[in-house]
């Protein structure tokens, strides 16, 4: 196997590929807590869709601006690909007209949180829908929306998954109550996380570190792959994974730049077919014969 400290700390050192601040970066601790927990129900898409959905709801930060859709949002994107579920999400507005004279204000909140999700997905640059961003709901907000009826009626239908969504909200706000406690360590907050309904172990690494501000490694998919194959690991074990890259996870800012890096090179790069190594980054490293 290869020493991992040159491929990690380069990993570590590397800006954002993408324009803009990375996923979770001047966002509330509730708009995080309700994206990690429902992106398992309904995908990445449809997860900002709803959750912005839900914060709008609550807020109406929206209620008087005049700026047309296509205005605030620069919706549609030049040259930009809709995965299917995103399609899915704006198949309303697909349909509505984008000249400008339809009113940010006047649209339904699913609308509203289906724009959110590409502006946060696709165009993180963009701080057009920052008011969304920044709201912070709190458990007693979240109890009524906990009912899966009252939920449909307000992120509406077309965007919601099924049975699982009110186990997720229930998890998000017994999350929510929990931040008021502020614990001390991971230990036992992580058995507590994975107490809940729904989540698992890289739920819980995700929570801790993006919503409990823990210096916490997420071991998922993309770093098992990227990892493989620049021959730092073997195996894809979680425990092997964690063993090898926790010594350079000084603090949550560390662990979350380099889990940011490790997915935007997942994704952009090294997918588990026909991975794009020319350019990659992480190009100079040695990797694995047959990769590109």
């Amino acid at each position: 196997m290869v020493n991992p400290g040159p491929l990690l700390g380069h990993l570590l050192g590397l800006a954002p590929l993408r324009p803009g601040a990375d996923f979770f970066a001047d966002e509330s601790r509730s708009v995080i807590c309700l994206d990690i927990l429902l992106n398992q129900v309904v995908g990445v898409e449809r997860a900002t869709a709803v959750n912005y959905a839900i914060h709008d709801h609550v807020h109406r930060p929206f209620a008087g601006r005049t700026e047309g859709v296509a205005e605030v949002t620069g919706w549609p994107y030049e040259g930009v690909p809709l995965r299917r579920s995103a399609r899915a999400v704006l198949g309303r507005l697909l349909r509505s007209d984008l000249d400008g004279a339809q009113r940010l204000g006047d649209l339904p909140s699913a609308t509203i949180g289906g724009l959110a999700s590409l502006e946060r997905y696709y165009r993180r640059e963009s701080r057009a829908l920052d008011a969304i961003r920044s709201q912070q709901l709190t458990a007693e907000d979240l109890a009524p929306l906990a009912d899966f009826a009252h939920l449909k009626a307000v992120a509406g239908d077309g965007l919601l998954g099924e049975h699982r969504m009110s186990l997720q909200l229930r998890s998000a706000k017994s999350v929510l109550e929990r931040l008021a406690d502020r614990p001390d360590g991971t230990g036992s907050l992580r058995e507590w996380l994975l107490g809940l309904p729904q989540v698992g172990q890289e739920t819980a690494d995700t929570l801790l570190l993006c919503v409990f501000r823990q210096p916490v490694l997420i071991v998922d998919t993309y770093l098992a792959r990227v990892l493989h194959r620049h021959l730092i690991v073997d195996s894809a074990r979680p425990s092997a994974l964690r063993a090898l890259v926790t010594p350079w996870i000084r603090d949550s800012d560390a662990a979350h730049r380099l889990h940011a890096r490790i997915n935007e090179i997942g994704e952009a790069r090294c997918r588990s077919e026909r991975p794009d190594c020319a350019g990659c980054p992480l190009e100079p490293f040695p990797r694995r014969d047959g990769l590109g």
